[in-house]
């Protein structure tokens, strides 16, 4: 039986991470669709998701700073300290990731010729910002590390700088490797997640076979393991995928021959099947089938923040999380958020597992009362 609390969700629920993925995810669907030519639409459109994520932020920031100057926390709440320091460097972060955004916009729109010819713009520009980013997220995540701060958003841009090194010289003809050369450290990253995500899952089946553990807990580490191999596999799909696209592109020259059927609406009908040539780049199937695996990795990661603790209680002077906070200004979403659906049928070990629990709660060890009998008496002097 599958149990389901919306008490559990909205509780555990990462609401910073939940904008952010959502805004990504919007943003990729968007850019593939328009380099594919689906919708004919100008690029600010499509990085819109992106910027407005980032005023997000910069307005929560500046919201948060305006009420920790006029009711600073208290001198004993050193942890809800720490939680603004930790928004001012994100913030810093996302504002350099904005800068990021503005120049690979402008780089687009002059490789389409809406913008006039900059040489001095080159992709070692627009990637710049990244390597700044990089650079600053190492010095977060030592302090995050000392201060037991969560470091997920600083850790992709560190593992991942040698990778916008390859890319910028790539795209700058500096290099002439192929494309499964320059993501190299990306097949690195990705093969240390899956053997990762393999041992969580093994692991996690071996702790379903036990019986030290209660049946939900067992439960709840196999969901784990199976949404973060939803999120591991789709992703190194799609750079395989992407990989073999960006390579057919670059050997557009050579011919891949094929055999078609005739065409039977003409009127003179060949009895002998025709050859035709495709390049590889036709070959391959459009960016839009490609990225497929990469919208599923994005979707599930937006569907774990409802299970994902964590979160800035400081963005928009909240002070508190994003449910809480809503929730205590509504009672009536409030009395709704306290739902739970069951799915399925309980098992025997499932129905037994409140009466183990009761059980053991009430248990109280059982003394005998014993009558001490001395072993041998002592008479007092006269």
């Amino acid at each position: 039986m599958v149990e389901i609390s919306l008490r559990t969700c909205f509780r555990d629920f990462n609401a910073p991470s939940f904008v952010f993925y959502l805004a990504v995810s919007i943003f990729s669907v968007l850019l593939v669709l328009r380099i594919d030519e689906v919708i004919d639409v100008d690029y600010a459109f499509v990085f819109l998701p992106l910027w407005i994520c980032g005023v997000l932020v910069i307005f929560g920031c500046f919201t948060a700073v305006i009420s920790y100057i006029l009711r600073p926390p208290p001198v004993a709440e050193v942890s809800l300290r720490w939680d603004f320091f930790a928004m001012i460097m994100s913030t810093i972060e996302h504002s350099i990731l904005v800068v990021f955004e503005v120049l690979l916009y402008y780089k687009l729109r002059m490789i389409d010729g809406d913008e006039p010819y900059d040489p001095t713009l080159t992709w070692s520009v627009v990637f710049a910002p990244l390597f700044g980013l990089a650079i600053l997220a190492i010095t977060v995540m030592v302090w995050a590390v000392r201060f037991s701060k969560s470091f997920k958003f600083e850790l992709f841009f560190t593992v991942n700088v040698v990778q916008f090194v390859f890319l910028a010289l790539k795209l700058d003809n500096v290099v002439d490797w192929n494309w499964a050369i320059v993501f190299i450290p990306a097949w690195m990253v990705l093969a240390v997640c899956l053997i990762a995500v393999v041992y969580a899952v093994i692991l996690a089946i071996l702790l379903s076979r036990t019986m030290q553990m209660l049946p939900s807990h067992r439960r709840q580490h196999i969901v784990t393991a199976l949404c973060h191999f939803i999120v591991v596999v789709p992703l190194l799909l799609f750079l395989l995928l992407l990989t073999g696209r960006l390579d057919a592109i670059e050997a557009n020259n050579s011919t891949l021959p094929i055999t078609t059927t005739p065409d039977t609406s003409s009127l003179e009908v060949s009895a002998h099947p025709t050859t035709t040539t495709l390049s590889p780049l036709e070959a391959m199937p459009g960016l839009s089938v490609i990225s497929i695996p990469l919208f599923i990795a994005l979707g599930q990661l937006t569907l774990l923040t409802f299970g994902s603790r964590g979160g800035n209680p400081w963005w928009f002077a909240m002070r508190k999380p994003f449910c809480n906070f809503v929730f205590g200004h509504s009672p009536c979403l409030q009395q709704y958020a306290n739902i739970s659906y069951k799915i399925g049928r309980a098992s025997s070990a499932e129905d037994q597992e409140p009466e183990l629990l009761e059980t053991l709660r009430h248990e109280e060890p059982v003394r005998q009362s014993r009558i001490m009998i001395p072993i041998e008496t002592l008479e007092a002097p006269d």
